[in-house]
């Protein structure tokens, strides 16, 4: 598999979940199999034409029904919409033209969801249009109160959905976190750089681990850290296409050598631009602080950012331009410890989903941007910051933080049946011993 989503099979090629050959060697079926598992989209069809092709038959329900998200105002279709299934987990985009691919029915009801917009549920079985609505709020106006107040501090809500998935073991991870960005004026970074990437400032995780024999658990703790969201942030400055910029046209996509490198689509004051990473040299301009990476085992199968900017009115959007942003990242690997914490060889695949609001920004001196940077407010002091744009959790979600927050750590302990090793009852201490023993414990509790 490279990172380009092709799968290598006995000397034929899949692209992404397009099947144009496939040998019949067992062993080679079966990492194709595989494969279809890392990429849930569409699966089930595909298996279903390959069996149709390969015994004679027609699919059953070869007539599939059409899903479409669309706006509810306009009824423009809503590209790029994000799917998941009834346990949270992300399962893909709807395409181009605002339509949901077909899924296995235990994935229904599905959640529809996109950056700006309420969320729906889909049931299995519907057809035709999901009218999602918008959901504006309104930033508090910046007011600079000097020359010397040139540095941009801004916070943000983050909500982050990642999976990290082998053929038989899942770790869901619902995150919530408040964190920063310093974004210094161009006259100003040389004596203050500043930062693009989130820094966290306050955290809240809920795991969920499944398995093919049942385990169905949650924690507020896991070993590993696998998710992407942290390496995603602001970019430092953007060209905002012609026709965007004088309004005479409402969508534009720019293009490199051969693929696409970002469309752009405006709607009023706002615009929202779609970008495609790994295209070119997408990695450097949008997502630098991945761009070196180290990619040992590990690849890219997708990547896709998506921005919300308001206040358009120049010819470049810059971070106090932003709204809100999403991303989206599939990657076959992660880490160095991932296979030994899974106790596995087989490949580990990771899936983050992850949508930052823009809760709150100002403008401040270098000193103060200095003295921040130094000393933040960090946890119960900053608290999880709240965002009137972000949709309302899905139910499944819901679920797992009522479970997480009910877990009670005290009682855990303390029905704990101490280790005998531990307690070693059995060893009887001198007056000598004990008065060691006594010191240090001393030592430790001062």
């Amino acid at each position: 598999m490279d990172k380009r989503g092709n799968f290598f099979c006995g000397g034929y090629v899949t692209k992404g979940t397009g099947l144009r050959y496939l040998s019949m060697d067992v062993n080679c079926l079966h990492r194709f199999l595989y494969s279809l598992a890392r990429w849930r989209r569409g699966a089930a069809a595909i298996v279903a034409v390959l069996l149709a092709a390969a015994f004679g038959a027609a699919p059953a329900g070869a007539q599939s029904r059409i899903v479409v998200v669309v706006d509810s105002l306009s009824g423009e279709p809503l590209a790029g919409v994000s799917v998941f299934d009834n346990r949270g987990r992300t399962l893909g985009m709807a395409d181009d033209k605002g339509v949901v691919p077909d899924f296995p029915a235990t994935a229904y009801p599905l959640t529809v969801s996109t950056l700006g917009y309420s969320s729906k549920k889909v049931p299995r079985g519907f057809q035709g249009r999901v009218e999602l609505v918008e959901k504006t709020a309104q930033l508090p106006e910046v007011v600079v109160e000097s020359d010397k107040h040139q540095v941009q501090h801004l916070v943000a809500y983050v909500r982050e959905y990642s999976t990290a998935s082998t053929y038989s073991d899942t770790v869901l991870l619902f995150r919530e976190k408040t964190v920063d960005f310093m974004v210094p004026a161009a006259g100003v970074k040389k004596k203050y750089k500043g930062w693009l990437s989130p820094r966290v400032l306050a955290s809240k995780s809920y795991y969920r681990f499944t398995n093919r024999q049942g385990l169905d658990s949650v924690s507020r703790f896991f070993g590993q850290h696998f998710s992407w969201s942290d390496w995603v942030g602001l970019f430092r400055d953007a060209d905002v296409p012609a026709g965007i910029m004088m309004r005479t046209q409402q969508r534009d996509t720019i293009f490199g050598a051969r693929l696409p490198l970002s469309v752009w689509q405006r709607s009023g004051d706002k615009v929202q631009v779609d970008v495609d990473v790994l295209n070119e040299d997408n990695f450097d301009r949008w997502v630098p602080a991945l761009a070196g990476f180290p990619a040992a085992n590990m690849t890219f199968d997708t990547f896709r950012l998506r921005y919300r900017l308001d206040d358009v009115e120049e010819g470049a959007v810059y971070p106090d331009n932003v709204e809100s942003l999403a991303v989206h990242i599939e990657s076959t690997g992660r880490g160095r410890n991932m296979q030994r914490l899974f106790r596995t060889s087989a490949p580990i695949y990771v899936d983050t989903y992850a949508e930052i609001y823009i809760a709150d920004k100002e403008y401040l001196t270098v000193a103060e941007a200095r003295k921040l940077e130094k000393d933040p407010p960090r946890g119960d002091e900053i608290g999880i910051v709240t965002a009137a744009t972000a949709p309302e959790l899905q139910p499944a979600i819901a679920d797992l933080v009522a479970r997480v927050n009910a877990i009670d750590p005290n009682a855990i302990r303390l029905d704990a049946e101490p280790d005998a090793l531990l307690r070693n009852p059995n060893k009887n201490l001198d007056k000598k011993q004990k008065k060691g023993f006594l010191q240090k414990l001393k030592g430790l509790i001062n």
